[in-house]
């Protein structure tokens, strides 16, 4: 398999799995997956100028970022929150085992194809999207409270004081 099919099947591939996700988890955890997105393409940008990696290979329109971060990331977030999301101990868990999978096996692997080049060890990498899954936890939690409060606060205001006032009654002729 050729690097550049290769790097389009890790962008694409994932999106398709979310056709067996429910509708109402995929608008519930969408805002996460497209913070992880931005995280991703952030971290990714300051470590690639201070040259602790740098993508060697990639696909039109990715053209300085590896297309797993807007694709594998957000889709792989999304399918941990849905079954993790409020069993912290969980989450925390089930992150540590994705994110030594990613760092150990697939930069690894990415490394072996000359598609990246690191120059730091690879710990560093697990520590930081470790860091940056405890982030998201937060940011998850932050959005559903948010939204909570924002949503109670429109129905016990203003619905309640309509509901309570009572309805005119017509004339009959």
């Amino acid at each position: 398999m050729s690097n550049k099919l290769f790097l389009w099947l890790t962008f694409i591939l994932p999106w398709l799995s979310l056709f067996f996700m429910n509708r109402r988890d995929i608008k519930r955890y969408m805002p996460v997956a497209l913070f992880t997105a931005i995280t991703g393409v952030l971290i990714f940008d300051v470590a690639s100028s201070i040259n602790w990696w740098s993508i060697r290979e990639t696909v039109f329109p990715f053209s300085f970022v590896s297309p797993h971060l807007i694709g594998f990331a957000p889709v792989v977030t999304m399918w941990l929150f849905k079954f993790t999301y409020k069993k912290w101990w969980y989450f925390l868990t089930a992150d540590a085992i994705l994110n030594l999978g990613h760092t150990y096996i697939f930069i690894q692997y990415l490394i072996a194809r000359d598609i990246m080049l690191s120059n730091i060890p690879l710990w560093y990498g697990f520590v930081l999207a470790t860091i940056n899954g405890i982030l998201l936890y937060g940011y998850q939690m932050w959005q559903e409270n948010a939204l909570g409060e924002g949503i109670h606060e429109i129905l016990s205001s203003n619905l309640q004081t309509v509901a309570s006032k009572p309805l005119r009654k017509k004339k009959q002729n």
